[in-house]
C-alpha cells in the first residue's frame, strides 16, 4: 500500500503521514550518529472489545524493526495506532 493510500484509508492527510515518516527517519539517523542505545520503554493500552466491521476483513498489521508489530482490527485500534505513531513521530520511544 502506498503512503497516500495508507493515509486515505486511515482518514489522515498524506502530509501528516509524510511528516511522521520524515521525523522518524531523522530521529533514526540521529541515534545512529550518536551511537547510543536507549532502553526500551513499554506502554500498555487496553481497549474495550468492539466488533469488527466485517468478520471477513483481515486486520492491518504494521511491522516495526526488532520484531515489533501492531495489529489494527477495528476503528478504536486505528485511533490508538494513530496516537502511537504520532508519539513516535514526536521523538517518543517504545
Amino acid at each position: 500500500m502506498s503512503g497516500a493510500a495508507f493515509a486515505a484509508h486511515h482518514g489522515i492527510k498524506y502530509q501528516t503521514f509524510a511528516t511522521w515518516k520524515k521525523r522518524k527517519k531523522r530521529a533514526s539517523g540521529e541515534q545512529k550518529e550518536a551511537g547510543k542505545n536507549h532502553p526500551v520503554q513499554w506502554v500498555e493500552a487496553v481497549l474495550p472489545e468492539q466488533p469488527r466491521v466485517s468478520e471477513k476483513a483481515s486486520p492491518l498489521i504494521v511491522q516495526f524493526g526488532g520484531g515489533v508489530r501492531m495489529e489494527i482490527a477495528d476503528q478504536s485500534a486505528a485511533i490508538l495506532a494513530a496516537e502511537v505513531l504520532r508519539y513516535l513521530g514526536e521523538g517518543g520511544r517504545c
